[in-house]
């Protein structure tokens, strides 16, 4: 059964003549009904009087979260190709019908088999036009969300300089071809498909970090060993950003959410995901749940039933965990968009809209720009989506924050907002490429606080609506975009690397025969203890083809061990950044010195040891070099 809902002001219509001999008897009059839900209604094959009343059922509990109780069963037998015989479909309706008055639900229904004339005049609230599907056997409705990246369509465009000044695209000068650039992608002139195919597929699988998993869904990935080490690093950053710098407290919540529940079914109807369906064993019939889009559903239940005085906040709420978006097959492309996501997510309560905007700035630069800056890549510009009236009225503060944080801001203004959000921030980068790089997201938030019953007591003892921040980036995202400026970076004779801090082996020790083995297990000991990553290339190879393995695994720094390393004291260090394509950058330093220079680039950074054996020949190959790429 498909049903096309629509929350009317008001519906005409009026049976003009059978279109089938099943119809029913009916008065040909105009018939006219106000403020009303209107189900346009189509049975389907298999379709049967239980799949009509679990319709009803969830549409009960819709119209309390909208608090209407009015609808009209209009048969529309225009959603679907594979219609219910008449005689079937109309047992189905009138179920419908029966069962929706036994709920007290004030119930019309139009004729079946008719055709009509009509006339309808839609709300214009979010929630007010959805599609729905229940199938027999299945115990709940699948929302059908209409999928936008964006939030309509756009009123004005406008750049804030870094100076502050605020200009229209047309006054954009030649040295600012950067926010050219980033104008262009963000209105759709340019795409990543346009400019080449993203490198980031292949390197992912060449240096064993992730791969397509076949025994799962599209777009749920396996990590190999250096991938997991690297979703660990930067689970940790995240956890470093929020906790330290931004002071939030971790928590776990479900990954499963019941649709059912009210504020859970406003902020599916409002902010529409492409939704998992979970349906549990077979003593659990009759229940239904999704697998979360965010993480906003556990952590917004947890600031409601908690007691939160004004002295508590600004109080955040970080959680780093796995979100699930059943995104359109032919748009999963690599880890850029996946199905599977693992996301840093911080959810901070604010006083009002004050304090939320001193922290909304402070979020940007202590998580969304340092996020940047930890992973080497440099921001080009900050995305601003607004709501026109909010900009207008707050315009003084973007115009101050792209001047205290030295970055143009894009701002692309709306009349209506959507979603939950009234502003949010995405900082966007380029490749040597021109491929855009969009990683991580501020959102300000001043109504799901309300869906969600969300209060604190103020200091005048009474109860108050916070102001809500999201902040949080995809690791996928990140671990492709690393990969992507890798690649660009090395156009030309540069060579690819990572930071030495996400970098899964920092050292390769390659003895030159086995009698120099031992000296390069002496020095991999001292270098653990120092939290350094460190492999030894042990197999029965040449010096040649070990070093050529060494640069092809990308590793920063490689030292070769023979007689007259054995007995120097300083080692000779090959360093992967500042050699090209066609020379090495040697350098000859004691081990205090190697220990140093690792220390002064991994300074600050979370680690975590090798996720992979320290010999080589212990290690196994997941993807063989040279293997037909996806």
């Amino acid at each position: 059964m498909k049903i096309l809902q629509l929350h009317s002001d008001f519906i005409e219509y009026e049976p003009i003549q059978k279109e089938i001999p099943q119809a029913e008897e009916a008065e040909e009059k105009k018939y006219r009904l106000d403020d009303v839900l209107v189900l346009l209604t189509c049975v389907e094959k298999g379709d049967n009087e239980s799949v009509g009343r679990k319709a009803i059922e969830e549409i009960k509990s819709f119209l309390e979260n909208i608090k209407a109780n009015k609808i009209l069963i209009y048969p529309f037998a225009h959603l679907s190709g594979d219609l219910a015989k008449p005689l079937d479909a109309l047992k189905v309706i009138k179920e419908m019908e029966a069962h929706a008055k036994s709920l007290k639900i004030e119930t019309y229904r139009a004729p079946f088999g008719w055709n009509k004339k009509l006339s309808i005049s839609v709300k214009g609230h979010p929630l007010a036009e959805q599609s729905r599907i229940f199938v027999a056997g299945k115990t709940a409705s699948k929302v059908e969300e209409k999928i936008e990246e964006d939030e309509g369509e756009m009123e004005k465009l406008l750049i804030i300089l870094p100076n502050g000044k605020c200009v229209e695209r047309s006054e954009l000068k030649k040295e600012h071809k950067n926010i050219e650039m980033a104008i262009k992608s963000e209105l759709k002139e340019i795409t990543e498909k346009s400019i080449e195919k993203p490198p980031h597929v292949d390197l992912m699988r060449k240096l064993e970090i992730a791969d397509y998993e076949d025994v799962s869904d599209i777009g749920n990935i396996r990590f190999y060993p250096n991938g997991a080490l690297l979703v660990e690093l930067l689970g940790k950053l995240g956890l470093k950003m929020a906790t330290e710098d931004l002071n939030a407290m971790v928590v776990k919540t479900p990954y499963l959410v019941n649709p059912e529940h009210k504020s859970v079914a406003i902020m599916m109807g409002k902010f529409p995901e492409r939704l998992y369906e979970v349906l549990p064993g077979k003593n659990e019939k009759g229940r239904e749940f999704r697998l979360r889009p965010a993480c906003d559903y556990g952590v917004w239940s947890m600031f409601k039933d908690a007691t939160i005085s004004y002295r508590n906040l600004p109080f955040g709420l970080y959680e780093h965990d796995i979100i699930w978006r059943c995104e359109q097959s032919g748009e999963v492309l690599g880890l850029y968009r996946v199905r599977n996501a693992t996301m840093p997510d911080l959810h901070e309560m604010d006083a009002d809209l004050k304090q939320a905007f001193e922290r909304f700035k402070l979020h940007i630069e202590k998580f969304a720009l340092a996020l940047y800056h930890y992973i080497e890549i440099k921001p080009t510009v900050i995305v601003l989506n607004c709501k026109k009236d909010f900009f207008d009225e707050h315009i003084k503060f973007f115009e101050s924050l792209a001047k205290d944080l030295k970055i143009p801001i894009i701002v692309k203004l709306f009349k209506v907002m959507k979603t939950y959000k009234v502003a949010w921030i995405d900082v966007l980068a380029f490749d040597n490429l021109g491929r855009p790089m969009e990683l991580v997201t501020v959102q300000l938030d001043t109504v799901s606080a309300e869906w969600w019953d969300i209060k604190y007591v103020d200091k005048d003892g009474k109860e108050k609506r916070p102001v809500i921040l999201h902040t949080g980036f995809g690791i996928e995202r990140a671990i492709a975009a690393l990969l992507e400026n890798a690649h660009s970076e090395s156009k030309g004779d540069r060579l690819p690397t990572l930071p030495v801090w996400l970098s899964p082996e920092q050292i390769r020790l390659i003895p030159v025969l086995d009698e120099h083995v031992k000296k390069c297990k002496e020095i991999a000991e001292k270098l653990e203890k120092e939290k350094i990553r460190v492999g030894i290339d042990d197999r029965n190879l040449t010096v040649s083809k070990k070093v050529f393995e060494a640069k092809r695994d990308w590793v920063p720094y490689i030292i070769v061990i023979g007689n007259k390393e054995m007995k120097s004291k300083k080692l000779p260090v090959v360093f992967r950044k500042e050699s090209s394509v066609k020379k090495e950058f040697r350098k000859d330093l004691t081990l205090e010195k190697i220990i140093e220079e690792l220390k002064e680039k991994t300074s600050g950074m979370p680690f975590v040891p090798s996720y992979t054996p320290r010999e080589i020949s212990k290690r196994v190959i997941f993807v063989p070099w040279g293997a037909k790429s996806i």
